[in-house]
């Protein structure tokens, strides 16, 4: 649910990234100007993970004892878990960046490999640790932290692969969201469709829960 909301801040921007990686592969727009895109939305990406990162972290005593129902759990695990979920969401977030590169350069194999590799480790794996280390939220919460840790990483590092690969380094990319600005039209238009869908799905979830646990869907 948290990811879900999460997803309202991207504004069609990694539908858009996917979009322009595909013109960049097919020869439609030009590697400078395309790193210089993608650098734009990077920085837009990492404030927003940052900023919406800290503000849960920050909120996680708040969510553990007024929006969660907490009967027979221990609360300072409750709000560890809870600041745990803001990193994971946060990198899940910057990930979702670096799978529109490789969603728009159509290395679709390698990408469906990775995420049954990554939803392995997430749902399966995990049973494992906490057999090693104790049922308790706490392990959970960390073996997810962990996995999502090493999606972001694996992710962004083909898609560092894909963009290097046709670039020529020695051109100076600068700092500027201008780049941004003719993509803004799409990408609001997919953040119009993207909000509604949000809102229609997970509107009724922001009620007090009526669970005594945290639930492990992020």
């Amino acid at each position: 649910m948290l990811q879900a909301w999460f997803g309202l801040l991207d504004v069609g921007l990694t539908p858009t990234i996917g979009r322009e990686t595909g013109r960049y592969h097919g020869g439609s727009m030009a590697a400078l100007t395309y790193r210089q895109l993608f650098r734009a939305l990077s920085l837009i990406f990492a404030s927003i993970a940052l900023v919406g990162g800290s503000g849960l972290w920050l909120a996680a005593d708040s969510v553990a004892t007024q929006w969660l129902k907490v009967n027979d759990l221990d609360m300072g695990e409750v709000v560890v878990a809870v600041q745990v979920m803001a990193i994971s969401v946060a990198l899940r977030w910057m990930g979702g960046l670096y799978r529109g590169v490789v969603t728009g350069a159509e290395r679709l194999v390698w990408l469906s490999a990775f995420n049954a590799l990554i939803a392995t480790l997430r749902f399966v794996a995990v049973f494992a640790t906490m057999w090693l280390y104790g049922f308790t939220p706490f392990v959970f919460f960390i073996h997810q932290l962990i996995v999502a840790l090493l999606e972001v990483a694996g992710l962004f590092v083909m898609s560092s692969r894909l963009i290097l690969s046709r670039c020529n380094l020695e051109s100076a990319i600068g700092w500027s969201f201008r780049p941004v600005m003719p993509v803004l039209k799409f990408a609001l238009t997919i953040a119009f469709t993207s909000s509604v869908w949000t809102l229609v799905t997970q509107t009724d979830k922001l009620g007090r829960s009526p669970t005594p646990s945290v639930s492990p869907a992020m």
